[in-house]
């Protein structure tokens, strides 16, 4: 019956755009951002470096990366185009580009800079068919991604590429299980919806589609995961109120109610893994390159 009322509820307030707004996201975002790197972003730089590598950037290429967070695809892409190019990395929250300008500060690359936008903001800035690569780690779902990449492949130089990479629809299912769990034990307290995970791609051939309609030809597609774990329900909760991966999510329900949705969270982790060694959660991505077509400017 509480599934049944959370369904209701949860299509009632969608219908009615009662949604987790982009400016809680942001407010999330900011007051996470001083553990961010130790408890993900470390963990996910090799993948910034991997898409930088595909990109096949050259030195004084033009880049922009979009929702840059604390500095990971942003860094790779200064480093690969070199002191004759130039990166702007963008993004919504304050906290996180604070600690992306100390990074950059770290590295001495004074050819990338930091802009505080949103993604179509950052974008609506760039002349069209000025930039070399445009780049988006974990982030275009919290936009319509065809929408945003129509705007990229409209900015782009003939022959510049995107970069992409986001979460697979399934990633974190333990977490996510989790979540929707609390959720619907409690429906007469949801007060907004999280519609994040419906613009979340399935796999990467529905990414390459995205591409695709944008009118970029896909160069490259490939996924991969990490592996999270711990020892107990309670060690998962810290976890994601200190990721993204709880951004937005406990805005759904009554602030009153948060020692409550918080205790059954663990306690439905540690029931689910009870004869596990572990709780795994296997954050799934997906990536892809693609290429606006015609003669590269020269």
């Amino acid at each position: 019956m509480k599934t049944l009322l959370f369904n209701a509820k949860a299509m009632g307030l969608l219908l009615a755009g009662r949604v987790v707004t982009p400016a809680m996201i942001r407010e999330d975002y900011d007051r996470l951002s001083a553990g961010y790197d130790e408890a993900f972003g470390r963990h996910m730089r090799k993948h910034a470096l991997e898409l930088t590598e595909r990109l096949r950037l050259r030195p004084g290429d033009r880049a922009l990366d979009l929702a840059s967070g604390t500095g990971n695809v942003a860094l790779a892409l200064a480093a690969a185009v070199g002191p004759t190019g130039s990166v702007t990395g963008t993004d919504s929250s304050a906290g996180m580009l604070a600690r992306a300008e100390t990074r950059r500060r770290d590295y001495g690359n004074d050819w990338l800079r930091f802009r505080e936008a949103d993604m179509r903001q950052a974008l609506l800035a760039q002349p069209d068919a000025s930039l070399d690569v445009a780049t988006c780690g974990w982030a275009i779902g919290y936009e319509s991604p065809p929408s945003i990449l129509r705007l990229m492949a409209r900015k782009l130089k003939p022959g510049g590429r995107v970069g992409l990479i986001e979460n697979a629809r399934d990633t974190l299912a333990p977490i996510r299980d989790a979540s929707l769990t609390v959720a619907r034990a409690y429906p007469g307290q949801v007060r907004r919806i999280m519609d994040l995970h419906r613009r979340l791609p399935r796999n990467v051939r529905q990414m390459g589609r995205w591409c695709q309609a944008a009118g970029l030809t896909v160069l490259d597609v490939w996924e991969g995961s990490e592996e999270f774990r711990f020892g107990s329900g309670a060690e998962a909760l810290a976890w994601v109120l200190r990721t993204g991966a709880g951004a937005g999510f406990w805005r759904m329900m009554d602030p009153a109610r948060k020692s409550e949705c918080d205790a059954l969270f663990a306690r439905y982790l540690d029931e689910r893994f009870a004869d596990e060694a572990a709780i795994p959660a296997a954050h799934h991505w997906l990536a892809c390159v693609a290429r606006k077509e015609g003669a590269p400017c020269i």
